[in-house]
């Protein structure tokens, strides 16, 4: 995978060289497959270094499959090195043993996936801060309502950004 230009590797905004869409792009280019994707999932919740056959465990365990020779050699092959040349995991081959990295851990935060019967956490704050706006006149406090009105503008805005980033999947 080449990087974009003018990238220092393992940056995660790229010092605000690329465009939001080129970032984009280069962050799901590294985790656009299942296997990666699970492999920093596992990572991010041991938070330590872990044995590779411990992740192999995990993804024959999550795809159902008794095929761990197939896992394991996938794994070596292409998505560790990959992983370790975009400074995503440190990969052991001696010890035969994977860590996350810094960058690694915040590639995790683009891995949460809302299902259609989950509210996203915008909403239920607009809707929190909305039940709080009225009873803004039972209360009659001027603080109580001075905090719950920006609550509620701020999430009001957070809401109609959250709209516009949202995937069309």
């Amino acid at each position: 995978m080449a990087y974009p230009k003018n990238v220092n590797k393992g940056t995660f905004f790229f010092q605000n060289r690329l465009g939001v869409n080129e970032e984009c792009d280069y962050l799901f280019s590294i985790i656009n497959n299942s296997r990666r994707r699970n492999v920093i999932r596992y990572l991010t919740d041991a938070d330590d270094t872990v044995e590779l056959r411990d992740i192999v465990e995990y993804i024959a365990g999550l795809e159902r499959a008794n095929k761990k020779n197939s896992i394991y050699a996938s794994l070596i092959q292409t998505h560790l090195p990959l992983m370790c040349k975009e400074n995503v995991v440190i990969y052991d081959k001696m010890k035969n043993t994977v860590k996350l990295t810094d960058f690694g851990k915040r590639c995790e935060y683009y891995l949460e996936i809302i299902s259609k019967d989950e509210i996203p956490w915008h909403t239920y704050y607009l809707v929190l801060s909305l039940f709080s706006m009225m009873i803004i006149p039972i209360v009659n406090n001027y603080a109580y309502s001075v905090i719950v009105g920006s609550f509620f503008i701020s999430s009001v805005f957070h809401s109609k950004e959250m709209r516009k980033r949202k995937l069309k999947i």
